[in-house]
């Protein structure tokens, strides 16, 4: 499905905002009856197949809410249901947007080849589900953290990953930190694939080694068409970085749109194929280095890395990764 322009955007909201006399999308969608079911987005998404076993589910929430328990169920290839809700690990944030983020993880990681069915209670009160991967817990300790042996754009052995990803060299202004590749991620089809609903792509490792480790450190950049036309806006384009493990999961907002606009750290930036038809600008940030303390997580953890257009598919982020490092 092609991206929509910008000038698409601003003329269907426009002409909404103006024959509605709202002030702002919710205001819209209050005043025109819409239920978003208090969900603006699940990575992976709802219905997603062959989801890797490590992987989190992201819930991005359309508000801030008080009172959400979840639940889970999973159904084996037999049709046999077993809960395991008290299973889960939840980890709660607050996005750019200043909206809720929702992060559930289990210590095992997921059941193989099964339907995991999420329920979010209380206030937002919806179910998402989505199938496993049939990897029968075998797992590939990745040895490479810096993406230099990838098979461009295949990742190394040890990462999974759906979505528009790709271990590449330099491109535009998106260049790796050290060695000849990096991972890239993007919300739209600018790698080698398609974002997964046209907004999403995950990266999910198979299980590192965290004995003795204080934190995963990586090196990031950001660049978006949504700058700088949508910064202070529910158009958060969002990059956020997991570590979940045995004890639980810490989850955090790496950057946003939102965010580098409130910093000013956007400056004039060029990747190929972009800005996407119709955006009059692309920019982006500079290289920069980021961490997630993995004192209470425990040994084995996955990392994951996540791209996200919030359930909007028109203007496109990528995201560069490089020098993983366990210490």
């Amino acid at each position: 499905m092609p991206k929509k322009t910008v000038l698409d955007r601003v003329a269907a909201l426009s002409l909404s905002l103006l024959l509605t006399g709202c002030e702002d999308l919710g205001d819209l969608a209050d005043k025109l009856g819409i239920d978003f079911n208090g969900i603006a987005q699940v990575v992976p998404p709802d219905g997603s197949e062959r989801v890797p076993l490590r992987s989190p589910v992201v819930i991005f929430a359309d508000d801030k809410y008080s009172d959400v328990p979840f639940t889970a169920e999973v159904e084996d290839a037999s049709g046999e249901l077993t809960d395991i809700s008290a299973e889960l690990r939840v980890e709660k944030k607050v996005s750019g947007a200043d909206k809720d983020i929702y992060v559930l993880t289990t210590a095992e990681g997921w059941p193989a080849s099964s339907t995991v069915r999420i329920g979010a209670g209380g206030e937002i009160d919806r179910e998402v589900s989505f199938g496993t991967a049939a990897d029968g817990g075998l797992f590939d300790t990745p040895t490479d953290l810096s993406f230099d042996s990838a098979d461009s754009p295949d990742l190394p052995p040890g990462w999974r990953g759906f979505g528009d990803y790709g271990a590449i060299g330099e491109r535009g202004d998106l260049a790796p930190t050290s060695g000849a590749k990096q991972l890239a991620l993007s919300s739209g089809d600018a790698v080698s694939r398609s974002a997964v609903g046209d907004t999403s792509t995950m990266v999910v490792s198979d299980p590192l080694d965290a004995a003795g480790a204080g934190s995963v450190r990586f090196d990031y950049t950001f660049l978006s068409s949504e700058l700088d036309a949508y910064c202070d806006s529910d158009f958060d384009d969002t990059m956020m970085a997991i570590a979940s493990g045995p004890n639980g999961a810490r989850a955090k907002v790496v950057d946003s749109v939102n965010l580098i606009c409130a910093d000013e750290r956007q400056r004039n930036a060029d990747f190929p194929g972009l800005p996407d038809d119709g955006a009059d600008q692309f920019r982006g940030t500079r290289s920069a280095e980021d961490s997630i303390d993995l004192s209470e997580v425990g040994s084995p953890f996955s990392v994951t890395f996540l791209v996200t257009d919030v359930g909007d598919a028109i203007l496109t982020t990528v995201v560069g990764v490089d020098s993983v490092r366990v210490d």
